[in-house]
């Protein structure tokens, strides 16, 4: 087991997480496709399939895990995920903590049963600096806990 301290001073706002989703989407230029012959449109599939499984290959299968989350489905979505992946990242901040660890908890029984160990699991204690109500900054205490099979 590996255990990692990380303070970063991150400053955070009550807003919502994406107050503008017009900036995350992608602007490409329209192609018409009528025009375009059938091996052209079969490169032009295949080279969006190729990016789209890099991205799904570079995402870091990472859950953040809330305080009203109930530690039970918590443990059954990463095992499902953690079966197909094979490396799953769990991250809770202040009364979350306690869920992510029992639902870690859970996942190593049920594992077990099915004669499946984990064979790494690195967890990170970190702090963030968030900006609360009254423009008053406030540190709170997160983990950041790393499975893999």
């Amino acid at each position: 087991m590996k255990v990692n301290v990380n303070t970063t001073p991150n400053q955070t706002s009550n807003s919502k997480t994406n107050p503008n989703p017009q900036q995350n989407q992608k602007t490409t230029p329209q192609q018409n496709l009528n025009n375009l012959s059938m091996d052209q449109l079969y490169q032009l599939l295949l080279q969006q399939l190729q990016q789209q499984k890099q991205q799904d290959q570079s995402q870091n299968s990472e859950f953040i895990v809330k305080a009203n989350m109930k530690a039970s489905y918590v443990a059954l979505k990463i095992e499902q995920v953690l079966l197909l992946k094979k490396k799953v990242t769990l991250s809770a901040l202040g009364y979350a903590i306690p869920a992510a660890i029992d639902a870690v908890m859970l996942i190593r029984k049920d594992l077990s049963r099915q004669q499946i160990n984990i064979k790494n699991t690195d967890i990170e204690l970190f702090e963030k600096e968030v900006l609360a109500v009254g423009n008053k900054n406030k540190i709170v205490s997160g983990v950041r806990i790393t499975l893999s099979i």
